[in-house]
């Protein structure tokens, strides 16, 4: 084997093709791999292999005990999605896992999406229903989206739009053009 099979670009290459079957398939893919023993000051130079294994994953945890017989952990977490943080964790030798104890900084939560916030505010219990197009969602929301943008960030968001405001969000292509649909789902709430 030449020094290419080590190099940052055929790793980055063989995580890139997992990803993008993890991605196509929406699968959350875990991939299991070493650390070499070499100390380091940033721990996540110590997965072996080059930086390629990590610049192309969506994240890295690295979980290490400071002796093998421990009992306590730290859970190291660096990614595109979450911010780098540190968990403590504290085996259960009953059950065998491990369980949180405490973060070195409070669990970061995602703002609430101002779009989203705008839309519990448009579809109620007294309006259960709001029907329109695109460009007339813009216009009743007064946002600064382009209706494809609008679109688009619903389309992203309707499971959220779903599972935090209890809003069913529908998009249906007639002769007359798109139309978006959306439904209080809880008329409790």
């Amino acid at each position: 084997m030449g020094s290419e099979a080590y190099s940052y670009a055929d790793d980055y290459q063989i995580v890139g093709k997992l990803k993008q079957f993890a991605d196509r398939n929406g699968l959350c893919l875990l991939v299991v791999h070493h650390t070499r023993k070499q100390p380091s000051g940033d721990k996540f130079e110590m997965i072996s292999g080059t930086t390629g294994l990590l610049g192309c994953a969506d994240g890295a945890f690295i979980l290490q005990k400071e002796k093998r017989t421990d009992s306590a952990a730290t859970l190291d977490v660096v990614g595109r999605d979450q911010p780098d943080q540190r968990i403590h964790l504290v085996r259960d030798e009953v059950r065998l896992t491990w369980d949180f104890d405490h973060a070195e900084r409070e669990l970061w939560k995602e703002p609430p999406d101002l779009l989203l916030v705008k839309l519990a505010e448009l579809v109620t219990v007294e309006r259960p229903v709001w029907s329109g197009t695109a460009t007339e969602l813009v216009t009743v929301l007064n946002c600064d989206l382009t209706a494809i943008a609008l679109a688009m960030r619903l389309n992203i968001r309707a499971s959220k739009l779903l599972n935090e405001y209890g809003i069913r969000y529908e998009s249906n292509r007639t002769h007359a053009g798109r139309t978006i649909t959306l439904t209080l789902m809880n008329q409790e709430a």
